[in-house]
Formats: C-alpha cells, structure tokens, sequence
C-alpha cells in the first residue's frame, strides 16, 4: 500500500533532479517552466465552466505542473476525467 504512493512521488522526484543537472543553467530553467506551467495550469482554470473539466489550484496541482510542465497538465487532465 505505501510502495503505491510512494512510487509515483520517488519517480517525479527523481525525474527532476535528473532534469536539473542535465541543464546548463538548471535555475533559471526551473524558474521558466514553473512560470509557464502555472500560467497554463491558471488557464484552464479559468476555462474549465466552459471546457467542463474541473481542475483546482492547490499545491499538488502547482508542484506537479511546475515540475512536470504540461505534460504533467496533461496527465492530471487526464486523471481527472478519467477518475
């Protein structure tokens, strides 16, 4: 039961550590993709009454987007249409 939920934590987390030493100015990478993941994670906020997907800011949702991007928008969409 804990290796379900710790998984998908490890392999995120793992992913961003990997992605920030493979940059060369890893810091203002990071800063980049958390501003435009964000900016899109507020977008479809503000357009889910008329797309029909409810997607809440918190701070899972801005964690996940900021350290995914958009793929990660994509996969919480998903996971929330599906589930």
């Amino acid at each position: 039961m804990v290796y379900k939920i710790l998984m998908p934590i490890l392999i995120a987390l793992l992913f961003f550590i990997f992605k920030i030493f493979k940059e060369p100015k890893p810091l203002l990478k990071s800063i980049k993709s958390v501003f435009f993941s964000t900016a899109a994670l507020i977008t479809l906020h503000t357009l889910s009454p008329s797309l029909g997907i409810s997607m809440p800011i918190n701070l899972p949702t801005i964690l996940t987007s900021g350290i995914l991007g958009i793929p990660g928008i994509c996969l919480m969409t998903i996971l929330n249409v599906v589930f």
